[in-house]
């Protein structure tokens, strides 16, 4: 109990202000103070998605079928 259930490599949660899981659970999206959106995917810790927009950005929430992602 408590170890390590997946690495997430060449991600980084520095400044994250908040994070969700998609409906399915199989991507975790978040959002930074810098602006950065990012989605990953759970299963392979591969990164989807990586938008920097400068900004402000608040915390992400998926649409209820997964397909949409507010920031």
């Amino acid at each position: 109990m408590g170890g390590v259930l997946a690495a997430m490599r060449g991600v980084g949660f520095d400044g994250a202000i908040g994070a969700t899981f998609s409906p399915d659970s199989s991507r975790l999206a978040w959002t930074s103070r810098d602006g950065t959106v990012e989605v990953c995917d759970i299963a392979t810790g591969v990164q989807r998605l990586r938008v920097v927009s400068g900004a402000r950005a608040f915390p992400a929430v998926f649409s209820a079928d997964g397909t949409l992602l507010l920031t």
